[in-house]
């Protein structure tokens, strides 16, 4: 049971996290995604404004 409750955490987390990509193209070290995790910024339906 606490083995099912776990996979279960880790599926609504991945749910949840999947707009957030961090892209990286070998050599070059340049971060080219990013996750603004501050929900406060849009009242109305609780995501960021960038």
């Amino acid at each position: 049971r606490d083995h099912w409750q776990a996979v279960k955490w880790i599926l609504q987390y991945l749910r949840g996290t999947m707009g957030i990509v961090l892209c990286y193209s070998g050599s070059d070290t340049t971060l080219c995604g990013y996750v603004d995790s501050d929900m406060v910024g849009d009242v109305d339906n609780r995501r960021s404004m960038i």
